[in-house]
């Protein structure tokens, strides 16, 4: 038999309509068993949970010993409400519980029950109507077809947001489901500009219906911490030869984030010479077979341009550091790495078999392992004592050549097998 809960909690209950309970609209937690809004005659599933913010505090006000608990439902109800008149009500509350039977140990009954019938059928209370009357923030519903269903995120052909002030609708804005990932990354919400796999599937399916995203809303942005310029941390656009804005709602583009523009089967980009920051492989995994960064650019993160096609690249003067992987599997002949460059990070020209002729500048005093692996280089052209984290290239001929003649400064060539110093 299970337990009754103590009365004190129906004071708590019949209370709670009246209650200011904060939006929250939070994506960094997996995915729960959601709340339902009837709106117009249809029942959505809600983005959020109104009654959240308000339980969490309030933790132990329904929760009894038979209760069920999972990492579902970490929330241990859930609500539905409806939209009546324009007015938000909250039409029941319901949990699960367990129930074991007389003998111990035997394995139990799970049922579900109605909190609201429960408290108020003992208090001789019918047909309540608990309007959400303190109520002033938004709910988000989602609607149609599901899209995309991940470990963080749910995303539905189209989602409606509802804003309230004290419980009534004032306003009602239809999102279809691209839209709402601008909306989760303007707010800072939401992880799906990490994963460029996703971003490919949305985009597909907005092709599949003649949707395009072209012009400012191609990209995911994010103001900087000091909101005087933009980082663009997305690409959702569809077209394959993109020019990047220098200013995007009226400041400037200075930034490209981590992943920005991974996998978006780019044969072409420019980059205007607003931006300052390329962080760790924003653009890898593409079709460019040519690129011009501009002078602007300080710094170029990890992976940047790996897994391309480039051919040709002219590194910024600003730059000290080729970062690991930057320029790795690309399809480059030669490469001239300029004065001020002082290290060249580890893998960081890997796999480019087309590469037979590299000239390094007398500034470079350290270059990563395996730097150059996989390459056809016959001809290099470097500085003196220049210090290798492993080899320079399979099989250490190279570093030992290198060595041989002191570090020395040099053009070194490979004719049959063999390194030498002309």
């Amino acid at each position: 038999m299970k337990p009754e809960p103590p009365k004190k909690r129906l004071i708590l209950l019949i209370a709670l309509a009246a209650l200011l309970v904060p939006f929250e609209l939070c994506a960094t937690s997996p995915i729960q068993i959601p709340d339902t809004v009837i709106h117009n005659g249809i029942r959505y599933l809600t983005q959020n949970n109104p009654l959240y913010s308000h339980m969490r505090k309030e933790w132990n006000w329904i929760v009894t010993e038979n209760k069920v608990f999972n990492s579902a439902l970490w929330r241990g109800y859930i609500a539905t409400y409806e939209i009546v008149d324009n007015e938000l009500v909250l039409k029941d509350i319901v949990q699960q519980y367990v129930s074991f039977g007389e003998r111990p140990g035997r394995h139990g009954t799970i049922s579900t029950i109605s909190v609201l019938d429960r408290f108020l059928s003992t208090a001789g209370i019918t047909d309540p109507v608990f309007k959400m009357d303190r109520f002033s923030r938004a709910i988000i519903l989602g609607g149609g077809r599901l899209v995309h269903a991940g470990f963080f995120d749910l995303i539905y052909e189209y989602q409606l947001q509802l804003e309230f002030e004290n419980g009534i609708l004032v306003k009602e804005t239809r999102m279809d489901y691209m839209e709402y990932l601008l909306f989760l990354r303007e707010r800072g919400l939401g992880l799906v500009d990490r994963f460029p796999t996703i971003l490919r599937r949305l985009r597909q399916y907005a092709e599949e219906r003649g949707v395009s995203y072209d012009g400012e809303k191609a990209f995911f942005v994010a103001a900087s911490d000091d909101n005087t310029s933009i980082n663009i941390t997305g690409y959702v656009g569809v077209e394959q030869t993109v020019h990047i804005p220098s200013q995007l709602r009226g400041l400037p583009v200075t930034a490209i984030e981590s992943s920005a523009f991974a996998g978006s089967e780019l044969t072409s980009v420019t980059i205007p010479n607003s931006v300052t920051n390329i962080g760790n492989d924003a653009f890898a995994e593409n079709q460019l077979t040519g690129i011009t960064i501009p002078n602007s650019v300080t710094a170029i993160g990890v992976g940047a341009f790996s897994g391309n096609r480039l051919t040709d690249v002219t590194i910024p003067n600003a730059i000290t550091v080729i970062e690991d992987w930057t320029f790795s599997s690309n399809s480059f002949t030669n490469i001239t790495i300029p004065e001020g460059v002082i290290a060249i990070g580890s893998y960081a020209f890997y796999y480019n078999e087309l590469l037979a002729d590299i000239t390094i500048s007398g500034s470079v005093t350290s270059i990563g392992k395996m730097a150059f692996w996989g390459t056809q280089l016959t001809t290099v052209t470097i500085g003196a004592n220049v210090e290798f984290d492993e080899c320079f290239l399979e099989g250490c001929s190279f570093d030992h050549a290198y060595h041989s003649q002191g570090r020395a400064a040099g053009t070194y060539v490979l004719q049959d097998t063999i390194w030498s110093k002309q």
